[in-house]
């Protein structure tokens, strides 16, 4: 007798056991996160406060290279600026 397949899942079932989400949170959302995080007993785990960190310190290295580029463009710019200035200055001079 050949093995019988496995039975089929009732995904009706499944979706009612589910939690409801609070109004406006999307499955996976920062605002969910943010409710179960809440939700806990009020101590901070280890990994919670690691996730805190790695995050916090992404974010400042992130605007830190943002701010970077920024300082970058603008020196380029007035570089560029002066050297116009030479050029203009040397051709607007007459030659001995």
């Amino acid at each position: 007798m050949a093995p019988q397949p496995p039975p089929h899942k009732d995904y009706n079932s499944q979706q009612a056991a589910r939690p409801r989400l609070p109004h406006g949170a999307l499955p996976g959302s920062a605002a969910l996160r943010w409710r179960r995080s809440i939700g806990s007993a009020g101590m901070v785990s280890g990994k919670q406060l690691a996730d805190f960190g790695y995050k916090a310190f992404s974010g400042s290295m992130m605007l830190l290279t943002v701010y970077g580029g920024y300082l970058c463009g603008v020196r380029a710019y007035r570089l560029l600026q002066h050297r116009r200035e030479r050029e203009a200055a040397a051709a607007a001079r007459p030659e001995s």
